[in-house]
């Protein structure tokens, strides 16, 4: 059954993130995973819209920090600031004490030019429909879904499932380091997170083969990227692997 909270969670974001929709669905289950996300892509395609969207559909704390080549652990913690009248050192929070932090600009590429909707255009939602959007879900009823998404069934068969394409993966030839224990974990986490997202109260295998590579594609190091840096050779390795490893019927 549908939850209408993450229902008009997700519509909400939705009115001012015109891209494609299952980034929002893969934002949404990484937070009731109570995970991270990492969103690559090139520059000007709204990873920061859809970041800001998300914290203010959720009435909370969001902060954003540019990653320059200059930045201090000061400039991410906080700093202690002396007071000359309590003579005492109060401490000033950094940006990391935020319900949502985005960690901006992490390896920056060279700018490039992509067409775009007539609606992004005319709507300009990072600047217009943004400023405008409220909250639909609080922090609190944010901490009551993920917690309900721990509850999600799953069946034996799919934990070996997942069993299998992370043991696959550290007996590989073509992976120097493959997925670990914890990588398992969160991929499970995961799972129950996204069938919660799509209004089930159960893991299907399909799950797992979604979320497989989102999850697994960075905790794991292939031969190719020690040789000659190619970033995109996990992906394709863990392909390999969910095409190799039957899943459950």
């Amino acid at each position: 059954m549908a939850n209408p909270q993450i229902d008009r969670l997700r519509k909400n974001i939705g009115t001012v993130f015109l891209g494609d929709t299952r980034s929002v669905d893969l934002l949404l289950t990484a937070m009731f995973a109570r995970g991270h996300v990492l969103i690559e892509d090139v520059p000007g395609v709204g990873k920061t819209v859809l970041a800001r969207a998300l914290s203010r559909s959720i009435d909370c704390k969001f902060t954003r920090i540019q990653l320059t080549p200059d930045l201090l652990p000061s400039d991410v913690l906080g700093v202690s600031v002396f007071n000359s009248i309590a003579q005492t050192f109060d401490f000033k929070p950094g940006p990391i004490f935020a319900n949502i932090v985005l960690a901006d600009e992490i390896n920056r590429t060279t700018p490039r030019t992509q067409s775009a909707e007539h609606k992004i255009l005319t709507t300009q939602p990072g600047r217009l429909a943004l400023d405008q959007l409220k909250p639909v879900m609080t922090a609190d009823e944010v901490v009551a879904i993920q917690d309900s998404a721990t509850q999600i069934r799953m069946d034996t068969s799919i934990v070996d499932y997942v069993l299998d394409l992370a043991d696959a993966t550290r007996r590989h030839e073509q992976l120097h380091l493959g997925v670990s224990p914890r990588g398992a974990l969160a991929l499970t986490q995961a799972c129950q997170a996204a069938a919660l997202v799509s209004g089930r109260e159960y893991v299907t295998p399909d799950d797992v083969k979604t979320l497989f590579i989102p999850c697994c594609a960075h905790r794991v190091v292939s031969k190719t990227y020690l040789h000659n840096g190619d970033v995109a050779a996990t992906s394709r390795v863990l392909q390999t692997v969910l095409d190799r490893i039957p899943a459950p019927r």
